[in-house]
């Protein structure tokens, strides 16, 4: 993760804070609630009082001696856009899954595969993939059955047998719209999940391409500074 830009425009405020724990630059952070000793840790599934992204790395030591206070680079803005790949799991640099379609569908709207997720994934959005992994289509889901199909509001151009797509829980407005379930290593965001899931938030761009490089843009509701003015 990385901020892409601001929402408002401009540039990072930037200061240094102390940490809990070690971190790596694009981790999320959170406020360390375990302890409430004004530090700043990894998060779970809430970034609650974070700060965003982790901008650089920081080792933290609870050893005596000079050099082992850990301090990690944060950005005090709170309408700081992050961009995140998705991934294909909760494991880092997983390759999103494809939906092949098996069954002709000249209305556009029904796109059968036995590789849909097992992840509700209604009101989220699906894609078709061209050649060379370039999006073109892009619709949003109203019904996902699991390990079957998935149903789209807006119809497709007629869905031919081998068409492939992908399928993300995330969207612009909805259930899709307001959540980032996070990777295990807190740096990438899990696109293969139920939407509504995680780290509360709103979509501010959807980089539609291929299974290993589309992006998620979006912006945290629980920043220390600020989140309940942008929630």
């Amino acid at each position: 993760m990385f901020i892409a830009y601001h929402l408002y425009g401009g540039t990072e405020i930037l200061r240094k804070l102390k940490t809990g724990e070690s971190l790596s630059k694009g981790q999320m952070t959170r406020n360390d609630t375990a302890n409430d000793i004004g530090e700043v840790e990894d998060p779970t599934t809430t970034s609650a009082l974070g700060y965003g992204v982790a901008l650089d790395n920081a080792t933290h030591s609870t050893v005596q001696g000079v050099g082992n206070e850990g301090k990690v680079t944060v950005d005090l803005r709170a309408d700081a856009i992050i961009r995140a790949r998705l991934s294909g799991g909760a494991t880092v640099g997983t390759s999103m899954p494809t939906l092949t379609n098996t069954v002709q569908d000249t209305t556009g709207l029904t796109i059968s595969a036995a590789d849909v997720s097992a992840s509700e994934m209604n009101s989220g959005t699906v894609w078709r993939i061209n050649p060379g992994g370039q999006s073109s289509e892009t619709r949003i889901i109203s019904e996902d059955t699991d390990n079957v199909s998935i149903v789209v509001t807006v119809p497709f151009s007629s869905i031919e047998v081998g068409d492939t797509f992908m399928a993300i829980p995330q969207s612009f407005i909805g259930a899709g719209g307001g959540a980032f379930q996070l990777t295990t290593d807190f740096t990438e965001i899990d696109g293969d999940i139920v939407s509504g899931t995680g780290v509360a938030g709103a979509t501010a761009n959807i980089l539609a391409f291929g299974v290993d490089d589309s992006f998620i843009d979006f912006i945290s509701h629980e920043h220390a500074m600020g989140a309940d003015i942008l929630a």
